[in-house]
């Protein structure tokens, strides 16, 4: 039987999906990918945009998943599956019985985290506003109703688990026990990062650091001659060594309030997708106001 994927997270971004991610892959009964996010399904990255990987075959995807222990299902997590159009099909093309994963958040502060966290890895517009005006589509990734509706129409009801950021915040054991029941395996395994924050906000120490490897990154993404060379890298270890200097490179920073001005423009936008997704999953969201 060819390689198949019991489980895929497919967003949204800034969702809490590093942390689910990282206790799925402390579950000894799950074999995540390496990295988490493949972006396999799919022919759009979130950040920064570039070629994915469909076009070079199951065998690349499987390569992710070593070593794989008997028993263990297996997942990856790629937030931009999400928005993609074409990631529903693909998924379900590779397996229609396939369990999918999407995390949700205020599309306001999932934005605004987001814009932090690309700033970690490349240049950026240095305020947020600047950010939106230069980059207005990412306004977009927080219209849910849309990008959940088509794994709706692809997939059964008993397929899709849905869990949301408040909740995470809320009751993190309970989320996890949930997801991990949904997945197959054991839901009273209790991981190591389950009280632990992953992914917080930091910025970069040394901007021309930050800027020489993701200006690096962007370069071999992008021209498919040096994609053979990328994976030479990645067996010898180069790419794990170079997310080590990047995380060397990073600060802890204050939090700063998103301007007023902006939230209550964004508020305006989003209203009507909320109250979309709140009643397609009939859970109140009313709070996100």
């Amino acid at each position: 039987m060819s390689f198949r994927l019991d489980f895929v997270g497919v967003g949204a971004a800034k969702a809490g999906t590093t942390w689910l991610g990282q206790c799925l892959k402390e579950h000894p009964g799950v074999c995540m990918s390496d990295p988490k996010e493949v972006n396999y399904f799919g022919y759009k990255h979130v950040w920064p945009p570039s070629p994915t990987h469909y076009d070079k075959g199951l065998g690349w995807l499987e390569q992710r998943f070593a070593p794989l222990q008997p028993g263990q299902v297996r997942g990856e997590y790629s937030v931009g599956y999400l928005i993609d159009p074409q990631s529903p099909q693909l998924i379900y093309e590779h397996n229609p019985d396939v369990k999918i994963i999407i995390a949700l958040r205020n599309p306001i502060d999932a934005l605004y985290s987001f814009y932090f966290e690309v700033m970690k890895q490349y240049v950026v517009p240095e305020s947020f506003a600047d950010f939106l005006d230069e980059y207005p589509d990412f306004v977009g990734y927080g219209f849910y109703p849309e990008h959940v509706r088509r794994y709706q129409e692809r997939f059964m009801k008993e397929q899709l688990h849905f869990i949301f950021f408040d909740d995470i915040r809320r009751d993190p054991a309970g989320v996890l026990s949930n997801l991990f029941s949904f997945v197959g395996v054991d839901s009273d395994y209790e991981p190591l990062s389950l009280t632990k924050r992953v992914n917080e906000r930091r910025e970069p120490k040394h901007l021309w650091l930050r800027d020489a490897i993701g200006g690096s990154r962007d370069f071999m993404r992008t021209h498919k001659s040096l994609h053979g060379l990328q994976e030479v890298l990645r067996k010898m270890g180069v790419e794990k060594a170079v997310n080590w200097i990047q995380e060397k490179n990073r600060v802890a920073t204050e939090f700063v309030p998103m301007d007023e001005s902006i939230r209550l423009k964004l508020q305006e936008i989003y209203a009507p997708h909320n109250e979309e997704i709140g009643t397609m999953l009939e859970r109140d969201l009313l709070h996100w106001k």
